[in-house]
Order: C-alpha cells, then sequence, then structure tokens
C-alpha cells in the first residue's frame, strides 16, 4: 500500500468519528434552581414578573438604526478598499 493510499485511508477513518449523544434531563441543577430564584415546574407568578420587569426591564435588545447612507458610503473605508482604490487611481 503507498502512503498516497495509507493517508487517503485514515483520513477516511478520521472523517466518522463517534459522537456521544447527551441526555437532556427535566431535572435543574441545585444552583442554576437558586439562581433562577423560582420554581420551575410552576414558572413566575404576574406579581414576580411585574417585579423583574420593574427591576432589569424587558428581555430585550434595542435595535440599532443607521443611516443607509453612512452604511453604504462605510463600504469604502478599509485596507481592501483602500488597495482597490489606490489602484484605480493608478
Amino acid at each position: 500500500m503507498s502512503s498516497f493510499e495509507k493517508k487517503a485511508a485514515n483520513e477516511k477513518d478520521t472523517e466518522f468519528e463517534d459522537h456521544h449523544h447527551v441526555e437532556v434531563s427535566d431535572e435543574l441543577s441545585p444552583e442554576l434552581e437558586a439562581l433562577l430564584k423560582t420554581e420551575p415546574l410552576n414558572g413566575l407568578s404576574d406579581v414576580e414578573v411585574a417585579e423583574r420587569i420593574a427591576q432589569f426591564g424587558k428581555n430585550e435588545i434595542t435595535e440599532k438604526k443607521t443611516n443607509p447612507f453612512l452604511k453604504f458610503l462605510s463600504y469604502f473605508t478599509g485596507a481592501i478598499a483602500y488597495l482597490i482604490e489606490l489602484a484605480f487611481i493608478l
């Protein structure tokens, strides 16, 4: 068997590695349960929800709006863009 065939056989063996399946249980670790400060099976009451919204705010990420014209101009900045612009000028 040539070295090329051995290398191809080794690559073929390593291509299909065994993946171990991890079972997900419905139980939470005691540390996580203490961190959540709630009973996982019952969830939060309406009063607790209102308190957490008042304390932490809503669970959302605000969208950053950008000017479309400035976004278009930003495509012409950067090292590669400068090289292309310099090549165009030359």
